[in-house]
């Protein structure tokens, strides 16, 4: 398995599961996204939706390593391994959002 062969996996991995997310250089995808998730958050967590609002912490200060690397850059790999697992046998593209969800959730107030 060489690097070139790691970077097509990669490719392919990010073309089939994140390609709203990287079609351009401005991240319109991107931006709906934390749009969706902030509100995920005030329907399922209203009231770290609320703290959050009031301290001025929009997602993307949070969660944008989460969305471009689909948790890559935040999670253990066996963690990781099985919420990727997960992703792509649920084909859902608005699971990762879900599990943003969740993490947050766990979360002491």
């Amino acid at each position: 398995f060489t690097q070139d062969d790691a970077f097509f996996c990669l490719q392919r991995f990010v073309r089939a599961f994140l390609p709203s997310v990287f079609q351009d250089d401005d991240f319109v995808g991107l931006q709906s996204f934390f749009h969706q998730f902030s509100y995920l958050l005030m329907y399922h967590a209203p009231a770290s939706a609320q703290r959050l609002e009031t301290s001025d912490v929009p997602p993307d200060l949070y969660a944008t390593p989460w969305f471009l690397t689909l948790f890559a850059s935040k999670t253990e790999l066996e963690l990781l391994l099985t919420f990727w697992d997960l992703y792509i046998a649920e084909g859902d593209p608005f699971f990762f959002a879900y599990f943003g969800l969740a993490l947050m959730q766990t979360q002491p107030d």
